[in-house]
């Protein structure tokens, strides 16, 4: 029995630092059969109860440890996976800690949940397969009709198709020329290319082949659209000029104008005693492109400007009199827009600026009075812009630098005169629409 119990006896030794006999340390030149002799039957029950509790307490810490380290799993509709604690399921939505932040509780919508596996083993269904939704492509006929399935693939002539709600899920097929556009599920859009037109005179739309929906299988037909509602393209490629290109471009939208302190600084243009007190506006403008060749079109702008300045006068923090003067700018201009890469443009222009000014006075001004005054000076300059398409519309973004030349611009009832070259440089978003008709 005391050889048996030796090793328990080192254990205790190394983990409880004591003798379990209740001796004194055995001298240096005792052996270790000696000092197992020694033990009695009370030491080695109490070294058998502090093993035996040694285990217990190993035991239940490791059960404990493995309890605490099991999680709940969240499984999306889309395979993320959510690790965490499920504290509560409701309606709506599925209320949980993650791991990362243990106290605060987040809410995800059930309709985005699958399924979620307890820690416990359990498993509970929250959106069944046969509901969840299933991401669809919409594919854009030519005459506008859209239809809606999934993409599965294409050739150089047919593109084959499933349809969400056909549980056969049926192979189908639409003809490459049918078809405008696709709008894929993930976002993405692609314009299919039609096939060059020969010079023949069109095939007339009574006799034209209607697009039709067939099976893979070849079994059955199914028309997709009527023969009495089928039309051909309303922007045929036939209607494009040989070239390619658009012929007219139409814009229209505001532009931000600066006048420049530094270069304006000697003009009272900028002055707001004895000028206008301008030195940023904005208006709005409309621009006329014809393209003459594919690198070179005719230009006509046309914009619209507003501004108002009140002068008070006061004496003593109390308001005398007052004077308010207002400006109007029509700048119509002609120019040659030249496409020196691509969509990439320069504008040099040219024109004139109707200028409509008036300057009022209050009733109790020292020199009532109310005159209005005009002038359309020469005003030119460039721009420089990028012209691009966005889906069906045209946007064109350009810089704009011009001069303008204001000649004998006097108010006589005032003694106030401008003759002085006015810097304006500003920034225009134009959106509209380009044409392919010749």
């Amino acid at each position: 029995m005391n050889y048996i119990l030796h090793p328990l006896w080192l254990l205790s030794r190394v983990l409880f630092g004591t003798d379990p006999t209740g001796y004194q340390t055995p001298t240096a030149d005792q052996t270790i059969c000696s000092r197992l002799h020694k033990l009695d039957s009370d030491a080695q029950n109490r070294l058998l109860i502090k093993s035996i509790l040694l285990g217990w307490l190993l035991l239940v810490g490791g059960l404990s440890l493995a309890q605490t380290t099991r999680t709940d799993v969240i499984q999306k509709i889309d395979g993320n996976i959510i690790r965490g604690k499920v504290n509560k399921l409701t309606d709506s939505g599925i209320v949980y800690t993650g791991t990362s932040l243990p106290k605060t509780q987040k809410i995800i919508p059930r309709r985005q949940v699958w399924k979620i596996v307890f820690g416990d083993g359990r498993t509970e269904i929250i959106t069944p397969r046969a509901v969840q939704r299933v991401a669809t492509d919409k594919l854009v006929l030519t005459d506008k009709t859209v239809v809606v399935g999934k993409v599965t693939r294409r050739d150089e002539v047919k593109l084959y198709y499933t349809r969400p709600n056909d549980p056969a899920n049926t192979q189908r097929e639409l003809l490459l020329s049918q078809l405008d556009r696709i709008q894929y599920a993930d976002g993405r859009e692609e314009i299919i290319p039609k096939p060059a037109v020969a010079s023949a005179p069109a095939t007339p739309v009574a006799n034209a082949a209607q697009p039709v929906e067939t099976a893979a299988s070849g079994n059955a037909q199914s028309k997709l659209v009527s023969t009495e509602s089928y039309s051909a393209p309303s922007v045929p490629v036939a209607t494009k000029n040989a070239g390619g290109f658009a012929r007219v471009h139409v814009t229209i939208g505001p532009e931000l104008a600066y006048y420049p302190e530094l270069i304006n600084k000697d003009n009272a243009w900028l002055n707001d005693s004895t000028g206008f007190g301008m030195k940023q506006n904005i208006g709005i403008s409309v621009r006329f492109d014809y393209r003459v060749f594919r690198r070179l079109a005719a230009s006509v702008t046309a914009g619209y400007y507003g501004w108002e300045l009140v002068r008070r006068y006061t004496r003593d923090g109390v308001s005398e009199y007052s004077e308010t003067k207002t400006l109007t700018q029509i700048p119509v201009q002609l120019g040659l827009k030249i496409y020196p890469s691509g969509n990439f443009y320069l504008l040099p222009e040219g024109g004139v600026t109707i200028l409509s000014s008036s300057l009022k006075t209050s009733d109790t001004h020292p020199t009532p009075d109310n005159e209005s005054i005009q002038s359309t000076p020469i005003t030119y300059g460039v721009s420089v812009g990028y012209e691009m398409d966005v889906k069906s519309l045209l946007l064109d973004l350009s810089a704009r630098y011009q001069l303008m030349n204001v000649n004998n611009l006097r108010y006589t009832n005032f003694n106030q005169v401008l003759n002085e070259k006015v810097s304006i440089a500003s920034i225009r978003l134009g959106i509209g629409f380009k044409s392919f008709k010749k």
